[in-house]
């Protein structure tokens, strides 16, 4: 390739841990063919000595979590920086796919303002302890409530929930159910409301707001209904 990337290797022991490893395969198969510039490409992926590893387009800059410390975003700010991870998404739900790791601390905000989801490789039919274990830290606060009832289904209304957690946190520097350690998090996502934006982010237009309360709410069947509805509201 001739360029810096990035090659992610994973452990024996959690290699060892997985149900399902076809399911896992699958989902990164998938995952590969998605091609999109806000989307972390996936260039290769096979397995070495026994180890599975997937070569990822390397991305320059800081999580969002990060940038957020220099000064939080403007309202409009905030919106077009998501609409284009939105944009995103919506390349990853018409692969059939759900991304299932939408989340502040999964986006690069690049050296131009150019924001970049990291893949996730976590396929749609599967509920993996050992996968939702590595991803809990990244995830604390912004998956939605099927995901840590560990039931059910997901599909893209999952992604949704985790887009509304991130556009809150974007505009208020809060996840929806406050900040703290991870375990903290999990167990406020389980059984708690979300915070009300209007409080931590005075002056947040009502459309915003509605937007926010659509994508948030715990069942998914309360979300928006499809692709393009939840592509239009925004």
């Amino acid at each position: 390739l001739d360029q810096p990337v990035i090659l992610r290797v994973m452990r024996l022991a959690r290699k060892a841990a997985i149900r399902n490893p076809e399911a896992v395969w699958r989902g990164c198969q998938g995952a590969a063919r998605v091609r999109h510039q806000n989307i972390a490409t996936i260039y290769d992926l096979g397995e070495h000595a026994g180890h599975p590893y997937i070569v990822l387009q390397y991305v320059s800059g800081v999580p969002l979590t990060e940038r957020m410390k220099v000064r939080p975003y403007t309202e409009s700010e905030a919106l077009k920086l998501l609409a284009a991870i939105a944009d995103g998404l919506a390349a990853y739900w018409r692969h059939g796919l759900v991304h299932r790791g939408v989340s502040a601390r999964r986006i690069n905000i690049a050296g131009d303002g150019t924001p970049m989801l990291d893949v996730v490789v976590y396929p749609r039919d599967s509920f993996e302890p050992a996968l939702k274990a590595a991803h809990a830290p990244y995830m604390a606060g912004f998956w939605p409530p099927e995901e840590l009832a560990d039931e059910g289904s997901v599909d893209p209304r999952s992604d949704m929930f985790g887009f509304g957690a991130t556009l809150f946190y974007a505009l208020t520097g809060s996840t929806p159910f406050g900040m703290g350690a991870f375990e903290e998090l999990m167990a406020r996502s389980a059984q708690d409301a979300p915070l009300d934006a209007r409080e931590l982010a005075p002056g947040l237009h009502a459309d915003v707001y509605a937007f926010l309360l659509r994508c948030l709410q715990r069942e998914p069947r309360e979300r928006f209904a499809s692709i393009q509805e939840f592509l239009s509201a925004l």
